[in-house]
């Protein structure tokens, strides 16, 4: 089962996953889930997560264009074999999200970007849980880790 956490940042996305995998592995006697994130979280992602997170983009379609990159690696390399091998994978921000930041952040439009999804072959989610919180308490949260 692919499980997709989305939230804006502070809202608790890490938190909520840490406890989900560790209790699905307790199902699983200890193994058998992958907990992942993106922006950058495949062998050599590092990098574009840099560039995506501290980077000044312009114009919006390279911003664009440098997820869909790191999304099609982290699906390759990380998500499609892990689904493969009968796991739950458990990811931290995914499609939602660009449509978040890109189409209505950034103003791209919905129908391309989607389309772009499907082009790319992205699995769907089987779940998606969005954790709602009022910003004010994110950035409370953001605050008190310094970010």
């Amino acid at each position: 089962m692919f499980i997709v956490l989305e939230g804006i940042d502070g809202s608790g996305k890490s938190t909520q996953a840490a406890r989900l995998v560790s209790w699905l592995r307790s199902l699983r006697g200890g193994s058998g889930v992958l907990w992942t994130r993106e922006p950058g979280d495949w062998t050599r992602g590092k990098a574009l997560r840099q560039i995506l997170l501290e980077g000044d983009l312009r114009p919006p379609p390279s911003e664009l264009g440098l997820f869909l990159a790191d999304r099609c690696e982290h699906v390759t390399s990380c998500i499609t074999p892990a689904l493969l091998r009968n796991e739950w994978v458990v990811c931290e921000r995914y499609c939602d999200s660009t449509l978040a930041y890109q189409c209505w952040g950034r103003g791209l439009p919905r129908r391309i970007v989607e389309e772009l999804f499907s082009w790319c072959h992205f699995p769907r989610p089987d779940l998606a849980l969005w954790i709602d919180i009022p910003r004010e308490r994110a950035m409370e949260r953001l605050e008190a880790r310094g970010e």
